[in-house]
């Protein structure tokens, strides 16, 4: 393995991963496992499709003798310049299965090329089309084959009409039958389909000639054939549209037809030498069906008699009618069973197609706790059967629109043409149009003219999408298509044929589709009208704060502030909208954020009967804490059992704990400095976030659990991690979960009610914060189990912050179970380390950025801590004024606690507040960064590092009140004499050890989660020479 490739600048591909993050795979045994591992897959599968077995599976997919059956409707003109069109569509996207050789290569595409802050978008759209074309076109042929042989059956027996629940049954059959086949081993797959597509082409073959040799035209006194002037020189316009129009319209049936060639893209990862097979694969069944179908068009137009009459028949199926212009009943059956045998393998290669999308899917989460299920690979077939009898359950489902007749399935499967070529085209514009040189061609590439053929086809599809929505008649002959279906019904059959039966073919009544478009119920368009409900109707219940102000979208939707806060920027947007309009803005449909310190008291008063919001839901992990629990008496009893923890007694006894971890963290940047003195550094360089985030997680896991994480000692981010007690350890990099947790909890909790979808949305955003939400868990989880564990061998217990919770008792004298316990200890987790590790940061930047603070608060120190001294006791820093105005100057300027916390208004008469009534139930915040740089609280220098404004004397009363950096109230944190404690000795410890200069550049950059938090701050550091 040493020799393997283990870079993606190594591959041919383009990938999602950076050079240096490509895993190794012990089953990666060749070139296209290395290709795979580079775009962040594991290979799961035998490669044993080659390129004529791919070949045939898109061929089955495409299906052509019963595709161009069911869309002979739409064959009005004869030229092939629409396959040219197709076939620009096709080679774009074989360049990209070369370049992105995995199933799930469509979406891959999208999300890996499109501009910063696309990717998820494109992909989610990308992907779901791309779905929704593959788990509908099994059923939808299956659905048409069991109608024709049932239509089949009626010619035989005149007075046989197929029935509804017949049609499903048989449809029901098929597809069991072709799940049972799809479910095989790779290589017998590969030979069915292979044997199928065979079948198809000889099929074709036979048809074209057998058409033209087998007329009876001379029967009914015609040439054999329509003469060639008629046929090259007279346009069939056959709508009621110009002639330009009906020229688009008759591209219909080639789009419909050319469906299936993206199946190889689907299937390279069971293709050998995929990224050259695959593409090939795909260009080839898009030529040469693009060759046959064009051939078969010609038969027609060769052979047909009426083409108005064969459009028009009773019978609702012009592939039909026309077989019964042009030949004797025995061979217009015989062709029929052709098409159905064709039709059969088109179907399995539909399943075989859908599957394995259906499967890269679930391998990326997409379908939530079901892809657990659908991602496995059967250990004895070495295919993702699971997946196939997913898709085959959807379709049987599906196929019960049956019974709602023709329209209804219709309305279903007929979407698939236009989300095929939008799942299609998406990553060919990004590609052509948004790339540049991130693209990395893959062996099969079209060189200089691979952005001339992609324009083509965007334009080719942005031309063509609008006509897929389009009637084939106009005016008074859509009337008459609306009455259509009811006119069949009445008129009698037509003997030795089943109307009934033909209606239910493979393809839609051609009245019934236009009477589809156009029906307010099965139109895409009425879905237009769900997002406006969805909108609207929140602004209409709370049309009593219509008059707040506020940008528009956050009046209708909490999309804006979601929007804001997935971005990290929350406190930001809410600061802006508040300098735009005003101290009231409406920042949610339902939520007023009020910038006034008189607000302060009325919304996180003590009595009341205020609330917190949803917002706290999106929080919840484990079980509710102190910290997102939303019930009054369930809130006091917590905080009744966890307050005694946090007494000034109690956290005394915590001091020995936080001195330890301080003398690891003077230890550690000893040696950096040494090490850089060494060297001949003036200063050691390093990032002192990462060093604080270190020191305050492990102080909190030495209070919490028992025993520091061992980040300060190891020098890097590292935690333990169970899902439950009982489970084998894995390890996380805390930290970073934590900052993610916060993230997208604070996101989520704008619209709690998406939290149990998150992780299905394309966005990895959500599927990573939500799974570090488990991880975070899972670290207090295991902290927990080991402390407990002790305690059962009745092993010598500590007087720490866990202890004191294991005490706690409510009015009732019961004690925390063994889930609250842990739900608490990681409430203090959570409070216990990002606070103090973004203010400790924040206050050195801010101390080393404003002149003279440093020099000032190092001497206060000095004065009180003797030289020998490394770390300072709580009782010499506690009252030093200077340090006290410096931390809190750090807490109001930084904020880090940035937003607005959530209130409910009681139920009653409402409350006004700054002239506003806000009625119940209303959702109230003050906006804590908005308050703390307020010039009419704080003066004109509010957005100054300024300590002196806390002098005695200086400070107003108004400042005080507004000063909320632990919020306000019953509500505020509990654990606020531990954080007081903690960076009182943090400042005290490194402004006394160590000089530092600034090498931050420019502002301090943040990143807001539930927290703002630095991004980090780039320091240079040396052990300090003191006098003695």
């Amino acid at each position: 393995m040493s020799g393997r490739k283990k870079s993606v600048a190594q591959e041919p591909v383009t990938s999602v991963l950076a050079p240096s993050e490509v895993p190794i795979y012990e089953r990666g045994e060749n070139a296209d496992d290395d290709a795979l591992a580079a775009l962040g897959y594991k290979p799961e599968f035998k490669r044993e499709f080659s390129l004529w077995t791919s070949f045939c599976v898109s061929f089955a997919v495409l299906g052509l003798l019963p595709s161009f059956a069911s869309t002979l409707y739409y064959v009005s003109t004869y030229t092939p310049s629409s396959m040219v069109f197709i076939q620009c569509v096709a080679m774009s996207m074989a360049e990209l299965c070369s370049a992105m050789p995995t199933s799930g290569g469509l979406y891959y595409a999208a999300a890996v090329l499109a501009p910063p802050g696309w990717g998820p978008l494109a992909s989610w759209i990308t992907g779901w089309s791309n779905w929704l074309v593959q788990v509908t076109g099994a059923p939808s042929v299956d659905y048409g084959m069991a109608s024709m042989i049932l239509a089949a059956a009626s010619i035989q027996k005149q007075a046989y009409v197929p029935q509804n629940y017949q049609v499903f049954l048989l449809t029901a059959f098929i597809m069991l039958i072709q799940s049972c086949i799809s479910s095989m081993p790779t290589k017998w797959i590969a030979n069915f389909n292979s044997y199928g597509s065979t079948f198809n082409i000889i099929a074709l073959i036979v048809v074209i000639i057998i058409i033209p040799a087998a007329t009876n035209r001379e029967d009914q006194g015609l040439p054999r054939f329509t003469p060639s002037s008629v046929v090259w020189g007279v346009f069939y316009e056959g709508t009621d549209f110009p002639k330009g129009v009906s020229l688009l319209m008759s591209f219909v049936a080639v789009i419909w037809t050319m469906s299936g060639y993206d199946a190889p893209f689907h299937l390279c990862e069971e293709c050998s030498n995929a990224n050259i097979a695959s593409p090939r694969a795909i260009v080839l069944t898009s030529g040469i069906g693009g060759l046959f179908g064009w051939l078969l068009q010609l038969v027609v137009a060769y052979t047909i008699i009426d083409i108005d009459e064969a459009l028009e028949s009773e019978l609702g199926q012009p592939y039909a009618a026309y077989l019964l212009q042009v030949l004797p009943q025995k061979a217009t059956l015989a062709i029929l069973g052709l098409t159905i045998i064709c039709a059969f393998s088109m179907g399995q290669g539909c399943m075989v197609s859908a599957s394995r999308v259906t499967f890269a899917y679930s391998r990326d989460e997409c379908f939530g706790p079901v892809s657990r299920i659908t991602k496995q690979v059967n250990r004895r077939t070495r295919t993702p059967v699971n997946a196939v009898w997913f898709n085959t359950s959807i379709g049987i489902i599906m196929d019960l629109l049956i019974f709602g007749g023709p329209l209804a399935a219709g309305a279903l499967f007929s979407i698939g043409a236009v989300a095929a070529f939008v799942a299609f085209t998406i990553p060919i514009a990004i590609r052509v149009f948004f790339v540049g040189d991130r693209f990395r061609p893959g062996p099969w590439n079209l060189g200089r003219a691979s952005m001339p053929i992609g324009t083509l086809a965007c334009a080719f599809v942005v031309l063509m999408v609008p006509i897929l929505m389009l009637p084939s008649v106009t005016g008074n002959g859509l009337d008459r298509a609306k009455g259509a279906p009811e006119r069949m019904s009445s008129r009698r059959k037509e003997p030795g044929l089943s109307s009934d039966g033909f209606k239910t073919g493979i393809g839609t009544l051609a009245a019934d589709r236009r009477e589809m478009l156009f029906s307010p119920f099965f139109s895409p368009y009425a879905l237009l009208l769900l997002p406006l409900l969805f909108y609207f109707l929140p602004y209409l219940r709370n049309r009593s704060i219509q008059n707040v102000p506020g940008p528009l979208t956050a009046r209708f939707s909490n999309l804006w502030l979601l929007y804001h806060s997935r971005r990290g920027r929350r406190y930001l947007a809410v600061h802006a909208a508040h300098q735009r309009h005003g101290t009231v803005v409406r920042i949610q449909p339902d939520h007023v954020s009020i910038a006034d310190s008189e607000a302060i008291p009325v919304i996180y008063s003590h009595t009341g009967g205020w609330t917190k919001s949803n917002y706290y839901d999106a929080f919840i992990s484990i079980r509710r804490g102190l910290f997102n629990t939303r019930d009054r008496a369930e809130h006091t009893r917590k905080r009744k059992t966890v307050s005694h923890t946090f007494s000034a007694r109690s956290i005394s006894k915590f001091e020995p704990f936080i001195e330890a971890n301080l003398q690891e963290l003077v230890r550690q940047w000893n040696r950096i400095s040494d090490t850089a003195t060494r060297a001949g550094e003036q200063y050691a360089d390093m990032d002192c976030l990462h060093w604080f985030n270190y020191t305050a997680f492990d102080i909190i896991g030495d209070l919490a659990f028992g025993a520091p994480f061992g980040m300060l000692s190891k020098g890097k981010d590292i935690a333990e991690v169970r899902l439950t007690p009982g489970s084998s350890p894995t390890y996380a990099p805390a930290i970073q979960v934590l900052n993610r947790r916060g993230e997208v909890s604070n996101t989520l909790g704008c619209y709690p009610a998406l939290r149990p979808f998150a992780k299905y949305l394309p966005d990895p955003f959500f599927r990573n914060g939500l799974k570090a939400v488990e991880d975070l868990a899972g670290i207090a989880v295991a902290r927990v189990n080991l402390r407990l564990a002790a305690q059962e061998k009745d092993e010598p217990q500590r007087n720490d912050l866990l202890a004191r919770l294991m005490e706690g008792k409510d009015e009732d004298g019961n004690r925390l179970g063994r889930e609250e316990l842990t739900a608490e200890a990681l409430t203090q987790l959570i409070a216990g380390s990002d606070t103090t590790s973004n203010t400790s940061c924040a206050l050195l930047y801010w101390c080393l950025r404003t002149p003279g603070v440093m020099e000032r608060l190092r001497k206060e120190i000095d004065d009180v801590v003797p030289n020998d001294v490394d770390i300072p006791s709580f009782d010499s820093v506690k009252d030093l004024l200077y340090l006290h105005m410096v931390i809190n100057e750090t807490l109001r300027i930084h904020s880090t606690s940035s937003l607005g916390l959530p209130r409910v208004v009681p139920p009653g008469p409402g409350v006004t507040i700054a002239n506003h009534h806000f009625p119940p139930l209303t959702v109230l915040s003050v906006p804590s960064y908005t308050i703390h740089h307020s010039t009419n609280i704080w003066g004109p220098d509010a957005n100054e590092f300024n300590p002196d404004r806390w002098a005695e004397g200086t400070i107003t009363d108004k400042q005080k009140a507004a000063f909320i950096p632990f919020s306000y109230g019953p509500r505020a944190c509990v654990g606020r004499n531990v954080a007081e404690m903690e960076l009182a000795l943090i400042a005290s410890t490194v402004v006394k050890a160590f000089d530092f200069e600034l090498r931050e550049k420019g502002e301090l950059q943040t990143r807001e989660g539930f927290l703002r938090k630095p991004l980090g701050c780039r320091v240079g550091m040396r052990r300090r020479k003191q006098s003695s």
